[in-house]
């Protein structure tokens, strides 16, 4: 998801580093122009991070069994600086795609991370940018999840309705639900819900 306009940025730092150039594939149009880097996207917290219960009932919890083989979770913070090169996790955050995509890794949105995305390239870059996202992300490796009426119903109960002290919003809800449903356990991300929630954040 993304949060408040004027969040602090997430300290994220990447541990990997390889020399290959990132692969065509995996490349989304970029603004070179950049955003300001000073209210770039980042997560808030509430102050504390518990790991959060796996919900109940007929979801997978992160880290079941019988999970899809080679699917990353990508949320909106991700998608912003994988757009905006001069933002400055973006080198990061490409490797870590990257390698996830040479590992044959299905790359997994959902519709509310597009959208949410694409309004804010739409106030932070040019109309052209987070056109030239919408246009690329769908396509393959990437799949995108488009929310139901009965995957809303589930992220409200096992998320919002369950964790009301936490300040998931409903895009994280329906994400959390989503990497429930299909046993992801990791995501590329900047923002700490992710981690709340009891998945593991990359890079």
């Amino acid at each position: 998801m993304y949060c408040a306009r004027g969040s602090r940025r997430w300290n994220a730092k990447c541990s990997t580093r390889i020399s290959t150039p990132p692969s065509k594939s995996l490349a989304l149009p970029t603004e070179r122009g950049g955003a300001d880097q000073g209210t770039t996207s980042r997560g808030h917290t509430t102050g504390i991070s518990p790991r959060v219960r796996k919900p109940v009932g007929g979801v997978h919890g992160p880290g079941d069994g019988g999970a899809v083989a080679g699917e990353l979770f990508v949320d909106t913070s991700a998608w912003y600086a994988l757009a905006v090169r001069r933002d400055r996790d973006h080198g990061a955050l490409s490797v870590a795609l990257q390698q996830q995509i040479q590992r044959g890794s299905a790359i997994v949105t959902t519709n509310l991370v597009v959208a949410e995305t694409h309004a804010l390239l739409m106030r932070r870059t040019t109309r052209g940018t987070a056109l030239a996202f919408v246009r690329h992300v769908d396509r393959v490796p990437n799949v995108v999840v488009r929310s139901t009426r009965a995957l809303e119903a589930r992220a409200v109960a096992d998320w919002l309705e369950r964790y009301a002290d936490q300040q998931f919003s409903f895009t994280d809800a329906v994400s959390f639900a989503v990497m429930a449903e299909r046993a992801i356990t990791e995501a590329l991300t900047l923002d700490r819900h992710f981690a709340t929630a009891g998945f593991r954040m990359r890079p």
